[in-house]
């Protein structure tokens, strides 16, 4: 993005404005007043409740009605899992190989089909939301707030010319994209406002009493997220940070080392101190949920450890603990350490 495209996406976010121009008619569609998202939130329920009553299906019935039809089925739902699953992967792998170009860049090429697969499951899974009670709400809200918050020349408008679908259609299409209030979040010149407001939401956004805008929130969003990945002990490099797939990975990563730390310190509070100051602990898992539990808060050491012992004993078929290459080696050591504290008197 050029710096006059960041200049104007910044102050028409700042402005809480979506301008529509057509047929020499100049629109502003403003965010709403705490009144008006009251208003507009009624009109959803009493569109939800009144589709209830005339027989129409929620989501979660037309879901159910989609899978007796055979239009969907638990094996797409497995496979928008399957595919949600490998995104995280590519992401972490293009983190952790992101100094080999061509690693980092076949796995973006990877990544982009694998979201352009889930898109389309996704919208298929969507087909008949705006049939169900929750998609004729939805567009009720989005009338009443169109309505409301639509204005010419300081006036609301009246719709004779421009319908409220139109306006709707042009007001939707013009938030930004993730990619884009990313970009903007981490340059100039919204850097120079986050840091010159004192990253003060009202001095930000002066919406004079309205709500913030879609845009607005998300850019406020991504500016504290990258405040944070700059205070981290761990932040990455200005490489990373620019490059929004790579920096998903790092995500990935640290999201994985809390949930391990926590698996760790909530089995640590569950055993007793006499237990838990052993070196190995064997526990008995109620069911395998349990025991893949159990089985992730071993670090990658012991994990290898395990895969060494299974392997042999398979082999072995019975095998004595000082059979086991770990003990050896265990044993090895301890005499080492011997001879070298001898060696030292």
């Amino acid at each position: 993005m050029k710096q006059h495209e960041r200049e104007y996406f910044i102050s028409r976010i700042r402005s809480g404005k979506t301008i529509v121009k057509e047929n020499n008619i100049k629109l502003s569609v403003l965010t709403p007043t705490v009144d008006d998202e009251l208003e507009i939130n009624i009109a959803y329920m009493e569109a939800y409740k009144e589709s209830i009553d005339n027989g129409c299906m929620t989501m979660e019935e037309n879901l159910k009605w989609m899978t007796e039809q055979g239009v969907w089925g638990k094996e797409k739902d497995k496979k928008i899992k399957e595919i949600e699953e490998n995104v995280e992967k590519i992401k972490l792998k293009m983190f952790e190989m992101r100094n080999k170009e061509d690693i980092r860049e076949g796995g973006r090429r990877l990544l982009r089909t694998s979201e352009q697969a889930l898109s389309k499951l996704l919208e298929e899974k969507n087909t008949y939301f705006s049939t169900t009670a929750e998609g004729i709400a939805t567009t009720f809200k989005t009338y009443e707030m169109i309505r409301r918050c639509t204005y010419v020349d300081n006036q609301k408008y009246d719709f004779k010319e421009l319908s409220v679908d139109h306006i709707a259609e042009r007001y939707f299409s013009s938030f930004l994209s993730e990619k884009n209030i990313r970009e903007l979040s981490r340059t100039d010149p919204w850097v120079n406002f986050w840091n010159y407001c004192d990253k003060d939401i009202n001095k930000l956004f002066p919406n004079k009493g309205r709500e913030l805008s879609v845009d607005q929130k998300n850019i406020f969003m991504w500016s504290k997220m990258y405040d944070n990945i700059h205070d981290s002990s761990e932040c990455p490099d200005d490489s990373v940070i620019n490059d929004d797939d790579v920096l998903d990975g790092w995500f990935i990563l640290q999201r994985k080392k809390r949930e391990q730390e926590k698996k760790e310190s909530d089995m640590e509070q569950n055993l007793n101190s006499e237990i838990s100051s052993k070196q190995e602990v064997f526990l008995m898992a109620s069911d395998r949920e349990e025991a893949m539990k159990i089985d992730s808060i071993n670090n990658q050491g012991a994990q290898f450890v395990k895969r060494q012992r299974f392997n042999k004993l398979k082999k072995a078929g019975q095998l004595n603990q000082i059979d086991f290459e770990d003990e050896q080696l265990k044993l090895k050591t301890q005499a080492t350490e011997g001879i070298r504290t001898r060696l030292r008197r």
